[in-house]
């Protein structure tokens, strides 16, 4: 019996620590969305990467001078970057929430 006692505690101590890492791990996967989303707008904000529309402004004819949509540059899908932006307005509204709270679908769950 006490090997078994024994070897659950180790199981236990070992499932906890793997959620807190968990926590961590989307904790990170967060702060690296928001991130990705400061640097997509400011490529927008640069030229290098082609806003939402495409070039309705060009007056070269025949000529694919349009910039890269975030499609062709590899970027993830506009819903995940919307979500990530939710997340990085909500991080600069209130810091220490990149630390404490996340959305309640990401949470772990039993």
């Amino acid at each position: 019996m006490a090997r078994i006692a024994k070897a659950r505690k180790a199981h236990g101590d070992l499932s906890d620590q793997l959620k807190e890492l968990m926590g961590e791990a989307v904790a990170m996967q967060f702060l690296a969305d928001a991130k990705l989303v400061d640097e997509v707008e400011a490529a927008e904000d640069r030229g290098e990467l082609g806003k939402h529309g495409g070039d309705h402004t060009s007056k070269i004819p025949n000529r694919n001078l349009a910039l890269p949509t975030r499609r062709q540059a590899g970027l993830p899908p506009n819903k995940t970057m919307m979500e990530a932006r939710k997340i990085r307005d909500a991080i600069k509204e209130n810091p220490v929430m990149s630390q404490f709270e996340f959305p309640e679908s990401t949470r772990y769950r039993q």
